[in-house]
């Protein structure tokens, strides 16, 4: 067993996880402490650990990890906040944490037989038991806080899509509802997909606006033999929340994984990806985009491993930055030497809208084959004067053009979303953050 480490932070998360098993809340207890002990092995990350260099975790010092229990009036509260029902899309929401079965739109049952895909409710993952292999030392920084989910988290989604002829459609939220100084909400999700499978994801998060909520989610992802994920999310919690997401995909051959993720909301919002392409011509396609003010942090860490043979990765980032936001993006592309043929393109981008604001684009190539075409580009900078001075002379007033031209700048991560009444709350959340308004350019 590894030494642990001690610090205050750790200590109090040991004790309010002991407090939690000793109210009740105790299953799959052995997994349970194995994913705690290796969290907190080495201490949660922080700015020295690779990875995190740009994250805002100082907030995780006065918050609360115990799970939250769901308020008396949660499916009330959570009901105001819901979108408009996406046609065709089986809809399960969780509040706090926790199912909210009167919210979803149908039932394991209907769901199984209607889009030939099964839902679990448990307490604990199948997937878990990785939590007993890494116990044994410090895992990795970018698995602790995954870690620390299966260990708090009481309650686990599990979805199994099989082959059919037409893709599953699932739309998943998560509302964060209570204060993260009463506690936290551990969003789980294990998607598994079996060969020649298709489905449609939708995962949104989203909260009260006054509400300084704290959420830490897992979701991953396993994808057979020539099947296909297209997965969007879409975080727009409170101004004041702290939200932390570990997304995991494995890739068999010939499998596709396509993810559009918008993040608009948090104080402060870490996100950290990992897709292992493992077989050969498997491929991921992302288009991410952030867009932050006032003193928000938004940090993300895409890394994609190429292990299969002619594995492929096109990855898109666009943000926009204003006030004293920071924006933090790191494409980190590593190619085995048995990924021959592997072909990789990143694009990063970033608008300072802000005198202080800061952008931090760092694509990251990590290669041990000749045999491989990789391509990236990073830039950061403010709007282009010269197209700005064109909207002016047209007659445009100074605000109405400037947020034409961000407009411009992020509407090729956003169009790319082919559910049209999906890719328009897109455009609104996007909206709600550029502020003022780009009226018939949306059109």
């Amino acid at each position: 067993m590894s030494k642990t480490v001690a610090t205050p932070l750790a200590d109090r998360i040991r004790a309010e996880f002991e407090a939690a098993l000793a109210g009740g809340a105790a299953r799959q207890l052995t997994q349970r402490r194995a994913a705690l002990q290796a969290a907190l092995a080495a201490g949660l990350p922080g700015n020295r650990d690779d990875g995190f260099r740009y994250a805002q975790l100082r907030p995780l010092e006065k918050l609360k990890f115990s799970q939250l229990a769901p308020p008396a009036d949660a499916a009330k509260r959570a009901a105001a906040l819901l979108p408009a029902q996406l046609p065709g899309f089986e809809r399960v929401v969780y509040v706090d944490g926790h199912l909210c079965a009167e919210l979803c739109s149908a039932s394991a049952q209907v769901l199984a037989s209607a889009h030939q895909a099964t839902i679990g409710h448990a307490a604990l993952n199948r997937n878990s038991g990785v939590a007993m292999a890494e116990a044994t030392a410090a895992a990795p920084a970018g698995r602790r806080f995954a870690l620390l989910n299966a260990a708090f988290s009481t309650e686990t989604l599990h979805i199994e899509v099989q082959r059919g002829d037409s893709p599953s459609q699932i739309e998943l939220i998560f509302v964060a509802l209570s204060d993260g100084a009463t506690g936290a909400s551990y969003p789980r999700v294990s998607i598994v997909c079996a060969a020649q499978s298709q489905v449609v994801l939708i995962e949104r998060h989203l909260g009260d606006s006054e509400a300084a909520t704290f959420s830490n989610a897992s979701i991953e992802l396993q994808l057979a033999s020539e099947s296909r994920c297209t997965h969007h999310r879409l975080q727009s919690l409170s101004q004041r929340a702290m939200h932390i997401e570990t997304l995991s995909a494995t890739l068999d051959a010939a499998a596709q994984y396509v993810l559009h993720a918008l993040h608009t909301g948090a104080a402060s919002a870490r996100s950290t990806i990992g897709v292992q392409l493992i077989g050969d011509g498997s491929g991921v396609v992302v288009h991410a985009a952030q867009v932050a003010g006032a003193t928000q942090v938004q940090d993300t860490q895409l890394t994609i491993e190429h292990r299969g043979a002619a594995t492929t990765t096109a990855e898109t980032f666009r943000g926009i930055g204003s006030g004293r936001a920071r924006i933090a993006f790191n494409g980190h592309m590593i190619v085995r030497e048995t990924a021959r043929g592997a072909n990789t393109q990143q694009s990063l981008r970033c608008l300072l809208a802000g005198p202080e604001t800061e952008a931090d684009l760092r694509p990251q190539l990590e290669i041990y084959t000749d045999d491989v075409k990789a391509s990236h580009g990073a830039t950061a900078g403010k709007l282009d004067e010269n197209m700005l001075f064109y909207l002016l002379s047209r007659g445009i007033d100074r605000d109405t053009a400037q947020n034409l031209l961000k407009w411009a700048f992020i509407a090729e991560v956003i169009t790319r979303i082919e559910i049209p009444q999906l890719r328009q709350d897109a455009q609104q959340l996007v909206l709600g953050r550029v502020q003022g308004l780009i009226g018939e350019a949306l059109s």
